[in-house]
C-alpha cells in the first residue's frame, strides 16, 4: 500500500498559478493593444489594480508598444469556435477572439457586454500568473475555465492572486 492516510487525501497545490503564462516585471504589468475591446481592457485594468476588489498587489497599466510586456490585439482565426481569448506566453501576446467574442455577446442579450469584459479580466489573469480555478474552483471564478461574464473575484480568484504575489513581493523584499 502506497502514500500514507494524510498525503492521499490533501491537495498540495490549492492555489492555481501558471509562472509560463505571467508577464510581470518589477511587480507590474504593462500591457498595449490595438483591440477594439480598449474599454473592457481599461475596465479590467481597474478592476485588477483595486484593493477594493481584494487585488492591487501588481500595477496594471497602458503604455506604448515598445514599453510593453503583453501586446493585445483582436484575431478572427481560431479553429474552436468557443474560444474567446489566448494567452500566450512565449509571445507575450494575448489574442482575443472577436468572431467568437461577438457570437457571445449576441447569444446573450442584453448581458452580453459582460462576456467581453470577462475575457479582458481573464486573460489578463493568466499574464498576471493565475491558471484556471477548476477542477476546484467554481464556475462564479472569474479564472474558472468556461466562460460565464462572471465580472466579479470569487474568494478563489483572491485567494491565489494574493498568496501568490504577496509570496512573491515577500520574498523580493528580502533579497
Amino acid at each position: 500500500m502506497g502514500g500514507d492516510h494524510v498525503s492521499v487525501h490533501v491537495l498540495y497545490d490549492p492555489w492555481h498559478h501558471n509562472d509560463n503564462w505571467w508577464w510581470v516585471r518589477n511587480l507590474g504589468l504593462i500591457w498595449s493593444s490595438t483591440s477594439t475591446y480598449a474599454d473592457d481592457l481599461n475596465a479590467a485594468t481597474f478592476n485588477w489594480n483595486s484593493a477594493t476588489t481584494g487585488m492591487g498587489i501588481i500595477t496594471v497599466s497602458t503604455s506604448s508598444v515598445s514599453n510593453a510586456d503583453v501586446a493585445i490585439y483582436d484575431t478572427t482565426t481560431t479553429t474552436n469556435d468557443v474560444v474567446l481569448g489566448r494567452t500566450f506566453s512565449n509571445e507575450g501576446t494575448i489574442q482575443l477572439f472577436a468572431t467568437n467574442i461577438n457570437a457571445e455577446v449576441n447569444r446573450h442579450p442584453p448581458n452580453g457586454w459582460k462576456w467581453e469584459r470577462w475575457v479582458a479580466l481573464h486573460e489578463f489573469g493568466h499574464a498576471l500568473g493565475l491558471g484556471h480555478s477548476d477542477p476546484y474552483g467554481s464556475a462564479t471564478s472569474v479564472m474558472y475555465t468556461h466562460d460565464d461574464g462572471v465580472l466579479d473575484f470569487s474568494s478563489s480568484d483572491k485567494s491565489d492572486y494574493n498568496f501568490l504575489w504577496s509570496t512573491i513581493k515577500w520574498i523580493t523584499s528580502q533579497l
